[in-house]
């Protein structure tokens, strides 16, 4: 039986022929295992370099990034608030301009008593009673042009503080009532 004693033995220097003045510089700690070098040391600090540059960059764009996102967002927001405001404005015209000349018969106290509920979807108490109805300026006889205003008294104040705010007369209109002076008029509210 052969043993194998000699796999246990430590092993001699295989690194090659050792160095008096290398084993001295190792143990003074003026040796670093890998020899310096010059071109490795330019590439790394190149590497470092680009790194940091290109993070400088990322930053940069970052911040950029940011600051359009916000100017993006304060924009829409304008552009939402004048749209909203062209709706509205839209929308207040087409109800001055809802009812066409001749829609309402020979009878306005009528036609408004049976279409006034149905155009504010309210349900007054008592049915509407107006003092008087009637469209607003000389008749027009070309059906291009936007229909006449109708003005509309109604008989009890109940009523009117019922409609809403589209269908109240502008508040210029009772200003002499609510403000003897009339000195809002002049302001403008």
């Amino acid at each position: 039986m052969t043993t194998r004693s000699h796999l246990l033995t430590p092993l001699a220097n295989t690194h090659g022929p050792s160095d008096p003045q290398r084993e001295t510089a190792k143990g003074c700690g003026l040796f670093d295992r890998r020899e310096r070098n010059p071109a490795r040391e330019v590439g790394s600090n190149l590497f470092k370099m680009e790194r940091q540059h290109r993070r400088q960059r990322v930053t940069g764009l970052e911040q950029r990034m940011g600051s359009l996102e916000t100017q993006i967002n304060m924009s829409q927001e304008q552009d939402l608030l004048h749209l909203r405001s062209k709706l509205t404005d839209m929308e207040d015209r087409s109800r001055r301009d809802n009812i066409p000349e001749n829609e309402e018969g020979s009878d306005m106290q009528a036609f408004l008593t049976s279409t006034l509920p149905k155009m504010t979807s309210l349900d007054f108490d008592l049915p509407l009673e107006f003092q008087r109805a009637h469209r607003i300026g000389p008749r027009r006889f070309d059906n291009s042009s936007r229909p006449r205003p109708i003005f509309a008294c109604l008989l009890r104040h109940n009523q009117t503080r019922q409609t809403p705010s589209s269908t109240q007369p502008r508040p210029f209109l009772n200003r002499s009532a609510r403000d003897p002076n009339n000195s809002r008029l002049l302001q403008g509210d």
